[in-house]
């Protein structure tokens, strides 16, 4: 790799490769704002090709040399662009300084506050409200986002004040490239096991993370965690910051929980005081969980308790976690990103607390071969909270698979054999639409979970209704 300036000040140019991906579309974002000039190529499609096209970016759909522009000061790509890409070739020939897109995030924290959220689940939906909390509290911050906040109309929040806030992704260890003052830490899980050897390899890298505090930064973390509790607590330098659902002895907690008119209301508790009642259009304990943590981060910031309660109760959330995409016959339909057991647990038992007494019909899709064999027992043990199972075969990751062999059949089969008849298999989405329209779908929720392009059948099953 050719030698890579600390920051980017003094950047006139750079180059995206890989620029449709949720994190890199945001850096093309800043970048613009900032006038740089900024290419990019994606053979996969741009969700905010329009947007970036109107801040004056320049996409090429394909990877090909000749989209690289000359005299470009940087190359960026992302996580799933191989070293032997004719891009990246063309960047070293030249001796244009590349960067990963968590290279690239952590190059820009450098000279701010940086503000990074990590952790197994939770970082996108904690992201965005911290950001919506700081920014109602007049402090003007820059946001980077995995996921489309419906008030910025995309990924990103520009702001020209010094905290800058963004996911830190615990793949591949891609957290450690950031540079962070304040690290929010949700929830620590197996996850990643492609990568990571086993749970206490993944809590070995977020320990060393966590470790690059220094005693002027700030940790808050979930006292609920057992994962979290076995990182070392009392080693860590930095000023700790607790959250918990349920501990009075944390520092930030809640009381007096309740949910009323579709909204989750609680009394929040700090540093022993009651500061008041937050609510929040998001329901179920890992929701409550994110809240606190981004509560107790703004908090930590600066933020008036009075401007935490305004973003929360404004927060309409983020595409595709826990989204209401509208009704199918009659019943709400909820887009959600969750891909790991404790997600499709969480995000079952919220759809029940918010829709009680109504039956849940879950369609999962599964997302990679290698985390459906190593989390088998979790997802099936997940996915018999639901009253109905659908499952469409397997999202397959390219560069990710290595020749694993599993498929949705095996965990219609393991579900059924606890719960008869309550799972069934579609090779296809398609096939999914077919099973939904056969099924009564009478006093019952529909939850159409995963991280691949599942989300795409709950939005097709809402337009045939619309029709």
């Amino acid at each position: 790799m050719n030698q890579q300036p600390q920051t980017f000040e003094g950047v006139r140019a750079v180059h995206l490769v890989g620029i449709g991906g949720s994190g890199v579309s945001a850096l093309a974002r800043l970048f613009a704002l900032k006038g740089v000039r900024v290419t990019g190529s994606d053979p996969g499609g741009v969700r905010e090709q329009g947007a970036l096209e109107r801040l004056g970016v320049t996409i090429v759909p394909a990877h090909e040399p000749g989209a690289v522009p000359e005299n470009i000061d940087a190359l960026i790509y992302s996580a799933a662009v191989p070293e032997h890409d004719p891009e990246r070739t063309v960047a070293r020939e030249r001796g244009t300084p590349e960067y990963t897109y968590p290279e690239a995030l952590g190059a820009l924290m450098k000279g701010r506050y940086g503000v990074a959220v990590s952790g197994t689940n939770g970082k996108t939906t904690t992201t965005a409200l911290l950001g919506l909390m700081v920014a109602e509290g007049g402090l003007d911050p820059t946001v980077v986002v995995g996921g489309t906040v419906p008030a910025w109309q995309g990924n990103f929040l520009f702001g020209q004040g010094d905290i800058f806030v963004a996911e830190g992704c615990e793949y591949r260890r891609h957290m450690l490239k950031l540079s962070p003052r304040m690290i929010v830490l949700t929830n620590i899980a197996a996850d990643h096991l492609d990568y990571y050897r086993d749970i206490n390899d993944i809590k070995d890298a977020f320990r060393e993370y966590v470790k690059k505090l220094s005693a002027d930064d700030v940790f808050v973390y979930n006292a609920d965690d057992v994962n979290i509790a076995d990182i070392g607590l009392d080693s860590i330098s930095a000023r700790k910051i607790s959250f918990s659902l349920a501990d009075s002895g944390a520092l930030v907690c809640a009381a007096n929980v309740s949910l009323r008119d579709g909204q989750q209301h609680f009394t929040l508790r700090y540093r022993g005081a009651v500061l008041g009642e937050l609510s929040a259009r998001l329901p179920g304990d890992f929701n409550r969980a994110n809240i606190l943590a981004a509560a107790a981060a703004a908090l930590e910031l600066g933020v008036s308790f009075e401007a935490i309660q305004r973003a929360a109760a404004q927060f309409a959330g983020v595409r595709r976690r826990f989204e209401y995409v509208g009704e199918y016959h009659g019943a709400p339909v909820i887009s959600d990103y969750a891909h790991h057991p404790d997600a499709v647990r969480g995000t079952v038992e919220a759809t029940r607390e918010l829709y009680p007494g109504k039956k849940v019909v879950a369609i999962f899709q599964p997302h990679q071969m290698d985390r459906t064999i190593k989390l088998f027992p979790g997802f099936v043990e997940a996915l018999t909270y639901a009253d109905t199972v659908i499952l469409p075969e397997i999202y397959q990751v390219a560069g990710r698979e290595e020749g694993n062999k599993v498929s949705s059949q095996d965990l219609v089969r393991a579900v059924n054999e606890l719960k008869n008849g309550s799972a069934h298999y579609a090779e296809h989405l398609r096939d999914a639409q077919t099973i939904i329209e056969r099924l009564n779908l009478e006093n019952s929720a529909v939850l159409v979970m995963g991280a691949g392009d599942v989300d795409d059948l709950a939005r097709m099953v809402v337009d045939i209704e619309g029709q």
